[in-house]
C-alpha cells in the first residue's frame, strides 16, 4: 500500500480572505472521526497603520454543541502553538498556525481588528489522523446559531 498524506489530511475551509474591519466569526469545524487539527491563518495587506492601538487578535473557540453562546475560549493547555496579535506591519503577508489538541468536537476562530485599521485574513483548517480508516468526509460551512 502506498502512503499519501492526502489519505490522512482534510483541507475546510472557515473564511475566505477577506477583510476585517471590527469582528468576523469563521464556519465551524466538526472534528467528528479526525484526531488532529491544525488552524492556519493567512495574513493580506492591511488598511492604516498597525500598531499598540490598532491592531487585529484572532482568538480559537470551542464547543460541544453548534449553539454560538455555548463556545469559548481554548485554554493555553489545549493549544500546541498558538496565534499571535496582528500589531506591526511585520506582521502581515504572513501565514500563521495553531495546533488544537483539545477534546471538544467544534472549533471555530474570532478574528478581533481594534482600532482604525483593517487586516485581510482567511482561516483554514486541517483535519489530520481519521479515527477510522474509512473517515467520512468533514461537513463544510457549518454554523453556530
Amino acid at each position: 500500500m502506498t502512503y499519501r498524506i492526502t489519505d490522512t489530511v482534510r483541507p475546510v475551509q472557515l473564511l475566505a480572505p477577506v477583510t476585517v474591519a471590527g469582528t468576523v466569526t469563521t464556519a465551524v469545524v466538526d472534528r467528528n472521526n479526525w484526531t488532529a487539527l491544525v488552524l492556519l491563518l493567512a495574513l493580506g495587506a492591511n488598511g492604516g497603520t498597525l500598531d499598540a492601538s490598532h491592531y487585529g487578535t484572532p482568538t480559537i473557540q470551542e464547543s460541544d454543541t453548534l449553539v454560538a453562546a455555548d463556545f469559548t475560549a481554548v485554554a493555553d493547555a489545549d493549544l500546541l502553538y498558538t496565534f499571535s496579535a496582528v500589531a506591526a506591519g511585520a506582521d502581515v503577508a504572513k501565514a500563521q498556525r495553531a495546533e488544537y489538541i483539545g477534546s471538544k468536537r467544534y472549533v471555530r476562530v474570532v478574528l478581533t481588528v481594534t482600532g482604525t485599521v483593517s487586516v485581510v485574513m482567511g482561516v483554514i483548517a486541517l483535519l489530520g489522523l481519521p479515527a477510522m480508516a474509512a473517515a467520512t468526509e468533514p461537513t463544510t460551512g457549518l454554523t453556530a446559531a
